[in-house]
């Protein structure tokens, strides 16, 4: 890969649809073998992190569509990754996750030392040019490639980090959400979905983005208590940005005292017996409430791809493929 983050010549989406070998090899004119890498999900975000440099520089790296992460570029330096998720799932630190990737990148030298603490490292056999080719062969029986314009890297600021109740405010801003790429869709509108703990997806509204950048601000909900994930889909694009957020539990009403009849007396008589008073209590319970979920449907300096590239370049193109997961033994 002789640039950072991109390729060396462009692959327009032309008129014919036709995309010839020289086209593909003018791309990507390289001879790198391709290394199955085991790393655990603290060393994929490590990974991550590792993009961004000390001196304030980005060296950017292309994760395939089933990795997507959030970023703080305002955060201090190694702590600049906000959220990994993997598959629409928070990635496991302790999970073991295969990914494919240039044996240069895979050697741990060229910027990313974390593949030097690699669980395992297995070389393909296979260039990069040959399964870029392959991917466009087997289009030509199937479905056609056509440019994929979703983001896999957004940025965001002031995410809620503390638990959240039902009423609050939640406010936080998106930037980076646009592609350079010739004919890709500027981002005009946000939809915003909350899936709580129970899985219920609760419908937040939209929100306006101009100059790829965004304010999404709304009052929480009644959700279920507990993890939950705000969804927020950027409209023709199709990026999905997910946001963790805690919904924590209100509390039941307390319930009215209960009333109570006076116990009714002997008859008085010319030589009454004392009586000891009576008492009555009512408990009152402080078990938190679970509100039942609305049952309504539903990167700073970031390189980016060139422009036209088709959704294959992203795959096979993206220094870094994640393709599987298994629970480390």
């Amino acid at each position: 890969m002789g640039n950072a983050g991109g390729v060396r010549a462009d692959l327009l989406y032309g008129e014919d649809g036709v995309v010839s070998y020289s086209e593909l090899q003018a791309v990507m004119p390289f001879v790198n073998n391709q290394f199955v890498v085991e790393l655990t999900g603290e060393q994929v975000r490590t990974l991550i992190e590792q993009q961004f440099r000390e001196d304030g520089s980005y060296t950017h790296i292309s994760f395939s569509s089933n990795l997507t992460y959030t970023y703080d570029p305002e955060a201090a330096f190694g702590s600049k990754v906000s959220d990994v998720y993997f598959e629409g799932a928070l990635i496991d630190p302790d999970e073991v996750y295969s990914i494919i990737t240039y044996g240069f990148l895979a050697s741990g030298t060229t910027g990313f030392p974390v593949f030097q603490d690699a669980i395992s490292k297995t070389d393909t056999g296979r260039i990069d040019l040959d399964m870029f080719r392959d991917a466009f062969a087997e289009s030509i029986d199937g479905d056609a490639i056509a440019p994929d314009f979703s983001r896999r890297t957004v940025q965001l600021t002031g995410a809620p980090d503390a638990p959240v109740a039902a009423g609050e405010q939640v406010t936080f801003a998106l930037g980076d959400l646009d592609l350079t790429s010739a004919g890709t869709p500027i981002a005009s509108e946000i939809t915003g979905t909350l899936v709580d703990a129970d899985g219920t997806r609760i419908e937040l509204g939209s929100f306006t983005a101009a100059d790829g950048a965004a304010e999404i601000s709304f009052a929480l909900p009644e959700a279920a208590a507990g993890d939950a994930t705000i969804e927020l889909e950027v409209a023709d694009a199709g990026t999905l940005v997910r946001v963790p957020l805690t919904v924590e539990a209100g509390a039941e009403p307390t319930p009215a005292p209960t009333a109570t009849t006076p116990a009714e007396t002997e008859p008085a008589t010319s030589s009454p017996e004392p009586t000891e008073p009576g008492a009555s209590a009512t408990a009152t319970s402080t078990t938190p409430a679970v509100a039942d979920g609305d049952d309504s449907l539903a990167t700073t300096g970031a390189q980016v791809l060139p422009l036209g590239l088709l959704a294959a370049a992203t795959v096979v193109l993206g220094a870094v493929l994640v393709l599987r997961r298994r629970t480390q033994a």
